[in-house]
């Protein structure tokens, strides 16, 4: 009954802090610095797992946006993150958190799919001139990620924008 109660308490609070809506305007810059929570109503690990870089990851992945196949990806790789740094069933619940709040029509603003972009949050291919702001702007604001991660980070993004644009 407790596990029952623990998941339900945590779909609904999933449903308050995820989500995205569609872009057209694509020609906006950055308005919000990135901030991470680790995992967003939601513990970031027991006293045997820790997959709070898990979220932190994940939570990067929401800031900067993109488009809805970026989105399905980073659900993906947070689900599989959390299965590797502990088990299944974290995984699963996760995952269907991540999930169900996608779906939620609440949607809280630094929470957004996107929401480096403030108010202009949502699903939009990223041009490469916005890829260079969120370089730019987690270089300076000096973020716990190092140089090498946050390189890595746009290459992924940038990887990610290429594969839209050949699908298209």
């Amino acid at each position: 009954m407790l596990k029952l109660l623990i998941i339900s308490s945590f779909l609904f609070s999933s449903c308050l802090f995820a989500g995205g809506v569609a872009q057209e305007d694509t020609d906006v810059k950055i308005e919000r610095a990135f901030l991470t929570d680790g995992c967003t109503g939601w513990i970031d690990g027991t006293r045997k797992y820790d997959w709070s870089h898990c979220c932190e990851k994940h939570d990067l992945q929401m800031w900067a946006g993109g488009s809805k196949e970026n989105r399905k990806k980073a659900d993906k790789e947070l689900k599989a993150c959390i299965k590797e740094a502990s088990n299944g069933f974290h995984a699963w619940v996760m995952g269907a958190g991540v999930f169900i709040g996608g779906l939620s029509p609440i949607k809280i603003e630094s929470k957004k799919w996107g929401n480096a972009w403030g108010k202009n949050a949502g699903y939009f291919e990223l041009t490469p001139e916005q890829i260079i702001d969120l370089e730019n702007s987690l270089f300076s604001d000096q973020t716990h990620y190092s140089n090498e991660e946050v390189l890595e980070f746009i290459e992924e993004l940038k990887e990610l924008n290429s594969l839209d644009k050949n699908n298209q």
